[in-house]
């Protein structure tokens, strides 16, 4: 790779837009050769350069023919989905382990909200499946205080105004009550911002405990929390092809 400006380099990556690429360098966040680079418009030699963001080694984009890397994650309660928190509160990137590398979560789930997230190393994928156009399945499991009845879940499902807007019909079923408390599952097609808590209050139901256990098809499984798995060529595929219209970013 000839030499080019650090933002250019950076957006080689497909990590980064020019603008983020911007920002990062000017803010410290990038290394050249061990040394911070506060200027964009510095020239780096590709092939031979080490660069990293945020202590992280970045380099230019895998071939157009090969797969982007995903992976699936179970997300632990307890930990919030940006790279860092205003509060000091933990992160995933601060549980995620050294070897992945700088990788970019797709939508987010909430601090006290578990289960399965996308993970990639590519950021314009990353952008893609993370447009609301795409209105992607998102299947949990939701604890609610309670013996909840079916007519309270069924007006829940027809829709309710969150923000001024009707949030889509969706799909909820009550899979189990134990003493005090009913298992639901909720089938989502979009992603509002902590929308099934939101959407419980609306109704006086308080969420006891919420996990995600299928997003895009892809199932949780048995992953444990904190542990990961990279998703093979055909999963990564078939996750392109949803993607060509746009993504809706999980919650």
């Amino acid at each position: 790779m000839a030499e080019v400006s650090l933002h250019r380099f950076l957006k080689s990556t497909r990590r980064f837009s020019v603008r983020e690429a911007e920002r990062l360098i000017r803010e410290g966040h990038v290394t050249v050769d061990g040394g911070v680079v506060d200027r964009p418009e510095v020239r780096v030699e590709g092939s031979r350069a080490v660069v990293t963001v945020d202590g992280q080694i970045v380099a230019p984009a895998v071939q157009a023919d090969e797969a982007p890397a995903v992976w699936l994650y179970h997300k632990p309660a307890g930990l919030v989905c940006t790279r860092s928190d205003e509060h000091g509160r933990r992160t995933i990137y601060d549980a995620l382990p050294a070897e992945l590398g700088y990788v970019f979560s797709v939508g987010r789930l909430d601090l006290m909200s578990e289960g399965a997230l996308l993970l990639t190393s590519d950021g314009d994928l990353s952008r893609r499946l993370a447009d609301p156009r795409f209105h992607v399945a998102k299947v949990y499991r939701v604890k609610l205080r309670g013996n909840v009845t079916h007519v309270v879940l069924e007006k829940l499902a027809a829709g309710v105004a969150l923000d001024g807007v009707r949030t889509r019909p969706c799909r909820i079923e009550i899979d189990q009550r134990v003493e005090g408390s009913t298992w639901t599952r909720w089938t989502l097609t979009e992603g509002k911002n902590r929308q099934i808590r939101r959407m419980a209050e609306t109704a006086g139901l308080a969420v006891q405990r919420l996990l995600r256990v299928e997003l895009a098809g892809l199932a949780l499984g048995r992953l444990a929390p904190g542990e990961l798995r990279r998703l093979d060529p055909a999963e990564v595929r078939s996750l392109l092809a949803s993607s060509e219209g746009g993504a809706d970013g999980p919650r």
